[in-house]
């Protein structure tokens, strides 16, 4: 049983954290919002379509609030494990999104226009939403009270861990495997994914020439090995790989889960405040990332592609890097620093829309995973990536499936830097000059194509320059109707302007 007080001070914890969920999801839905209304995105249908989404998040971030909170108050409390503590936590959880409230947040919604009849489609993902949220916090529960239970039954030899052999600190290499079986085992029923973090502590090398070994083991380590484990204490399990390397596992994590705990860790080594003798001592750490099952069926398979993308990230330190998949083509974007199926897809993406020649087409994710031959795991992971960089806009919607967007519109950033007829050239040195040349025209203004017959370059060279300068808010753009096949009609001058072109 819990104790009394427990769900009082959930529901406290709860009051709080319902703030900050409504505070969140309205500021992504009027982001949201302004986004679709300067793309013309206005209609009835589309805007029930962002009530949704709003919808789904709320329940998505419910649930983990929830989850957060009882694992903070089991810690705080020093809650022992007994046989209903599972079931009373699930119920808990589910008290939170009850069908009910769902129905309830179905019928709240403005009607739009739109046919009573189609809010059906929305009840239906609304419950299909919770019961899939629901289905990984109870994953989540059960790795938690299996936990407190090995802590509560020491005297059973079977459900001791492997600690590391020279720190006892950290669990074994050997203690990596058995755990990834097991929770592999677990999720396959529910399709669940499992990230394995390899990192790397940065210039340890040079540490041990400077300090001495046994002085960076009897200081520096412990310490990081402490941080390492207390960030992944319940997520998941923390086990040494070498004397610098540790081997991470996140059960029911997917790949951006995993990257938003690598950056995680990435901040907290690089902010904490080591000591060795009397120095203060600030290190980073690189890690690769691998997803079970996108990257490999085997905890062996998984661990040589998180260690590949580890030393990839060890070319430029302090940072992380996903796993690439084989698709059985070369590395198209070599320098990029993209995975090799994020590359395919920018290069796929750039020969479908030549940027100023043709409208940026909003591609839908069926058409992408059947043109790449790309699983919807594979594209939502080379998608968010291209994301991340500002290559391509996410566009979402209901019924998005696993991809985790309905479709999606390159920028003109993919197009710098990948179009072969412009790469070479440098974007800011032509926005420079094309902002020189503007200053130079009466009033600071000109019509967009008359001034490019004066550079002689073209919509695919001027194009991707203009956008670089309403990007950094260099100039003032509007376009009128038969602007195409150039970005805007017209630009004028700011002072930024002159300041730019004159860089001063």
């Amino acid at each position: 049983m819990l104790p009394s007080n427990f769900n009082d001070r959930l529901n406290q914890m709860m009051g709080v954290k319902m703030e900050e969920i409504a505070q969140e999801t309205q500021e992504a839905f009027s982001r949201d919002s302004a986004e679709a209304a300067s793309r013309g995105l206005i209609h009835s249908g589309y805007t029930l379509g962002l009530y949704q989404r709003r919808r789904v998040q709320q329940i998505d971030r419910r649930v983990k609030a929830v989850l957060e909170c009882q694992k903070r108050l089991i810690s705080a409390m020093r809650l022992p494990f007994n046989e209903t503590l599972a079931s009373e936590l699930k119920a808990q959880s589910e008290a939170w999104v009850t069908p009910e409230w769902c129905e309830q947040s179905v019928q709240s919604d403005p009607n739009l226009g739109l046919m009573k009849d189609n809010k059906a489609g929305f009840r239906e993902e609304t419950l299909q939403a919770r019961n899939s949220v629901l289905r990984k916090a109870s994953i989540e529960i059960d790795l938690l009270v299996d936990e407190l239970r090995t802590q509560g039954n020491t005297q059973t030899p079977t459900l001791s861990k492997e600690l590391d052999q020279k720190f006892k600190i950290l669990l074994s290499p050997g203690q990596a495997e058995k755990d990834f079986a097991d929770w592999s085992q677990q999720l396959s029923p529910v399709k669940g994914q499992i990230a394995v973090l390899f990192a790397d502590l940065d210039n340890f090398k040079a540490l041990n020439t400077k300090y001495s070994e046994p002085r960076i083991d009897q200081s520096l380590l412990p310490d990081a090995m402490h941080l390492v484990e207390g960030l992944t204490r319940v997520r998941g399990g923390a086990y040494k790989y070498g004397g610098d390397e540790y081997v991470l596992i996140l059960p029911n994590n997917d790949g951006m889960e995993g990257a938003g705990f690598a950056e995680k860790l990435r901040k907290a080594i690089e902010q904490y405040e080591f000591t060795v003798d009397t120095d203060s001592v600030h290190i980073t750490v690189s890690l690769g990332i691998a997803v079970w099952p996108v990257h490999g069926a085997t905890y062996q398979d998984l661990l040589t592609k998180a260690s590949e993308a580890k030393t990839q990230a060890k070319v430029q330190k302090n940072c992380f890097r996903m796993a690439e998949i084989v698709l059985g083509q070369g590395a198209p974007l070599p320098r990029s620093g993209l995975s090799l199926s994020a590359q395919h897809l920018a290069v796929y993406l750039n020969g479908k829309s030549q940027y100023g020649l043709d409208h940026d087409p909003m591609i839908d994710s069926a058409s992408l995973c059947n043109e790449l031959s790309f699983t919807e795991d594979v594209l939502a992971l080379a998608a968010d990536e291209l994301a991340e960089h500002g290559w391509v806009k996410l566009i979402k919607t209901i019924g998005m499936g696993k991809a985790g967007f309905s479709s999606l519109s390159p920028t003109a950033l993919l197009f710098i830097e990948t179009d072969q007829f412009i790469r070479g050239s440098d974007p800011k040195s032509d926005a420079r000059e094309l902002a020189a040349q503007l200053i130079k025209q009466p009033e600071g203004s000109a019509n967009l194509s008359e001034l490019d017959k004066q550079l002689s370059w073209g919509p695919r060279r001027t194009n991707p320059s203009v956008s670089f300068l309403q990007l950094k808010e260099y100039v003032q753009a509007s376009r009128t109707l038969g602007a195409h096949p150039y970005a805007v009609s017209w630009i004028r001058a700011t002072e930024k302007t002159k300041r730019f072109a004159l860089n001063v």
